[in-house]
């Protein structure tokens, strides 16, 4: 590390030979792609504008080791994803020949919206927690007058946490 004021060198520190403990709990992804079913449904499902299909869960795996004891750490997710046009609490298709439906992502049964601004705290990793669940429902919910196509009905969305 090299310090300089107006220029000049005013100080140098060499560090070598340290080790660096995380202090607080760590966390990894069990996995980092999930897959969820949301099953197969014929349009007739779809009666109207807000017409939804049953909640599929599923959940965001964490494995959890290390920190000093009575450590914690809080996780905040974001979800993130390519939105319906007009209605932007809805991931819109990808690749599909069907319209007029979209998915949406639920926690706690509450719709989540996307993007920075829609982030929230999944909870409180503790010292000693060694597997952590972020449990999420998806389904799909028309967003047109009418639904038409068929084939898949495929929607991406990403999460990214960040600990505090």
């Amino acid at each position: 590390m090299e310090m300089k004021i107006a220029g000049a060198r005013a100080a140098q520190y060499v560090f070598s030979g340290i080790t660096l403990t995380p202090v607080n709990p760590t966390c990894t992804l069990v996995s980092d792609s999930i897959s969820v079913p949301l099953g197969t449904h014929p349009d007739t499902r779809f009666t109207g504008l807000g017409a939804t299909t049953d909640k599929v869960p599923f959940s965001i795996q964490l494995s959890c080791s290390g920190g000093d004891p009575n450590t914690q750490i809080k996780p905040f997710v974001t979800l993130s994803g390519t939105t319906d046009t007009q209605v932007p609490s809805v991931l819109a298709l990808t690749g599909s020949q069907v319209s007029g439906v979209g998915v949406e992502v639920l926690r706690n049964g509450a719709i989540q919206g996307f993007g920075a601004a829609n982030g929230w705290q999944a909870g409180t990793i503790s010292q000693g927690t060694a597997n952590f669940q972020i449990d999420l429902e998806a389904r799909y919910r028309q967003i047109r007058n009418t639904v038409s196509g068929g084939g898949s009905a495929n929607a991406l969305a990403t999460f990214t946490i960040d600990y505090q």
